[in-house]
């Protein structure tokens, strides 16, 4: 079952790469994850911010996960902007990337092919390629990013990273956040999963916890069981190598769901399979840290952690998240390991 698991994740998140989702961007994708819920038998709602998917035993346990990914927006003629630094104040959200982070994406998509789309259908409008990222500029609008043959398109057009995934019967490379919690949730419900199923927009702007706790009021109120599906970035390859899952206990804003994260816990323990639990992680390394005189990082911060915020802990829930190296680029890399053992926990969770 888990190497049919395998197998079919892979296949999903070549077909699902193949779809652009830029944040704020994502309609092509969340028509097509639509589709394929009515398909698997769920009973399906759209809204702009999120697709959510009912089985017959709808509300118990929820599964989410997040279907916007990172690209670009032409934001005047032949200027393109990193969408996830731009699109905040578009949308009337507050900015929550730090400096650093405009530093970083100066780094991560060096002569990348790109293609501007139709935000409506999803077809492409021109190829392109991005010239010399190290280069893009960085200002308080935005960070713009240099890019060859999109001259003629038009302003507000979203431009996606083109959506490929390698493997080598080890690792899995492709632009994995957030489309592998994607696979992984259609996955389990191909599978005969009956319960509740919501894919969020907008979640690399902080936004789709928004679109997560409308879905809820809606359709589930407080579930008894709620996992959100993720990937977690990772500076050397050890997690990933050893197939590990990563949880929480919380993340910068809020607490998570003991009864919920024990039970992943146990789960893997019971499987022997690795478990890393981020924030423990990154308290154990802000010890040395504060130690040497260094600057401490970060919890990080995650949907789940703004939607306990957001509704005083009435809704509570926990992460599963799958390791991987080479965070929010084109060759993100897990490990077949890694996501074996997160669907085996999460087969086991949501039985």
């Amino acid at each position: 079952m888990i190497g049919d698991d395998v197998d079919r994740v892979l296949t999903k998140l070549q077909q699902l790469v193949a779809v652009p989702s830029v944040v704020g961007y994502e309609g092509p994708l969340m028509r097509h994850l639509a589709r394929e819920l009515h398909t698997a038998g769920l009973d399906v709602t759209s809204t702009e911010g999120g697709v959510v998917g009912n089985g017959a035993r709808g509300g118990r346990v929820v599964i989410s996960a997040h279907a916007d990914r990172h690209g670009l927006i032409c934001t005047a003629p032949g200027t393109f902007t990193y969408a996830a630094h731009v699109l905040p104040a578009i949308r009337g959200v507050a900015n929550s990337h730090r400096h650093a982070f405009a530093e970083t994406v100066c780094t991560r998509f060096g002569d990348e092919e790109v293609r501007a789309y139709d935000p409506r259908t999803g077809h492409t409008v021109a190829d392109g390629r991005v010239d010399h990222m190290a280069v893009c500029g960085i200002d308080d609008l935005g960070i713009e990013v240099p890019v060859k043959g999109l001259d003629a398109i038009l302003t507000a057009t979203p431009v996606a990273f083109q959506g490929k995934v390698t493997q080598d019967g080890q690792h899995v490379q492709a632009q994995l956040d957030n489309v592998l919690g994607v696979a992984m949730a259609l996955v389990l419900v191909e599978s005969g999963f009956d319960g509740t199923v919501v894919f969020t927009a907008e979640e690399e702007i902080g936004a789709s916890w928004r679109y997560l706790n409308h879905e809820l009021l809606r359709h589930v109120q407080a579930p008894e069981t709620l996992i959100v599906l993720d990937t977690s970035p990772f500076d050397d390859s050890e997690a990933v190598d050893v197939g590990a899952v990563v949880l929480r206990w919380r993340d910068e804003t809020a607490r998570f769901s003991v009864p919920t994260v024990s039970r992943l816990i146990q789960i893997s323990q019971s499987h022997d399979i690795p478990v890393v639990v981020k924030d423990r992680l990154i308290e154990r390394l802000n010890e040395e840290r504060r130690f040497n005189g260094r600057d401490l990082l970060p919890l990080g911060r995650t949907e789940l952690g703004r939607l306990v915020r957001g509704t005083a802990e009435f809704v509570n829930g926990a992460t599963l998240q799958v390791p991987t190296t080479m965070y929010h680029t084109n060759a993100e890399t897990t490990s077949v390991a890694a996501i074996a053992n997160a669907m085996r926990v999460l087969r086991d969770a949501t039985d």
